[in-house]
């Protein structure tokens, strides 16, 4: 098949790895797959690693991916960046924290070299390894994280509001910083 673009998000009936693989094999040209994860009263429909795995090894050309999920893990993510060389465009949403171990493992031999533009969306990210990400990425242009105080807090009490104002602070100092090339670009979004 032809088919070089998939967007596929459903709450009733999530992306499996089986569903996956047999889309891989055919249309295995496909470049763009956008698979959001959906929000529901109940719970967050997600990928599972099994899933990005697959993804990893079923498009190897793949050049733009935008995936979501707590259950997702850095070794999984490690795996996409191995066998997707040619990646240009990432979106993780809602994913698990990124830290310089990471961000490491991500960009470990050149991985991510093409990488031009990278979204985190409410996926908690320390400052030092947005640092690490743009110096190993160098290739990036845009780097867009949006946050909100909801990732930090389980409630309203004034421990977890604090950690989100400190992660604020310490992220807005990066934002904009000349050393970062103008690619990193930060919104905070509280309701």
């Amino acid at each position: 098949s032809n088919l070089l673009e998939v967007t596929y998000s459903s709450e009733a009936f999530p992306a499996t790895k089986e569903a996956l693989w047999a889309l891989s094999n055919g249309c295995p040209l496909i470049r763009q797959l956008n698979l959001p994860p959906v929000n529901s009263s109940s719970n967050l429909s997600q990928l599972e690693d099994g899933c990005l795995k697959q993804i990893a090894n079923g498009w190897p050309g793949l050049l733009q991916l935008s995936v979501g999920g707590p259950s997702i893990t850095y070794e999984a993510l490690a795996s996409l960046a191995y066998h997707c060389s040619e990646l240009q465009s990432l979106e993780l949403t809602e994913c698990a924290p990124i830290d310089t171990k990471v961000v490491s493992q991500l960009c470990k031999d050149g991985r991510l070299s093409f990488l031009h533009t990278l979204t985190l969306m409410f996926t908690r990210v320390t400052p030092k390894a947005v640092v690490s990400i743009i110096e190993n990425c160098v290739s990036l242009v845009t780097f867009d994280l949006y946050i909100s105080s909801a990732m930090y807090s389980s409630g309203t009490d004034r421990q977890s509001v604090y950690k989100y104002l400190t992660v604020l602070e310490n992220l807005k100092e990066l934002d904009g910083h000349a050393s970062l090339r103008n690619v990193f670009h930060l919104h905070h979004i509280d309701y």
